[in-house]
């Protein structure tokens, strides 16, 4: 091993070994940083996207459910007036007579 180190020195020179020397530190911390950080960390915003997705499902159904009760309190309302008027009929009937 240390006989290759030597001949690459002697066939390239100094400078060419501690680029290449560097060049492989490079590599192997960016080996290092993608099993360490990368994958780990894709895997957390993945899991994040599916909790997302299920809150979201949550809201979606809880809007409209709450739809469905403006809805039905809508319609109420608009019987409201006629309720009123029949009431008030039914009252004065029995004012009259």
């Amino acid at each position: 091993m240390n006989e290759t180190f030597t001949l690459i020195i002697e066939r390239f020179g100094i400078s060419f070994t501690f680029l290449m020397a560097f060049v492989w530190c490079l590599y192997k911390s960016g080996i290092w940083l993608g099993e360490k950080v990368v994958i780990p960390l894709q895997k957390r915003h993945l899991q994040f996207l599916d909790k997302l997705e299920d809150g979201i499902d949550g809201v979606v159904k809880t809007q409209a459910t709450t739809l469905e009760i403006l809805n039905q309190i809508l319609m109420n309302t608009k019987e409201l007036p006629a309720l009123k008027r029949t009431s008030r009929a039914g009252q004065n009937e029995s004012v009259n007579t």
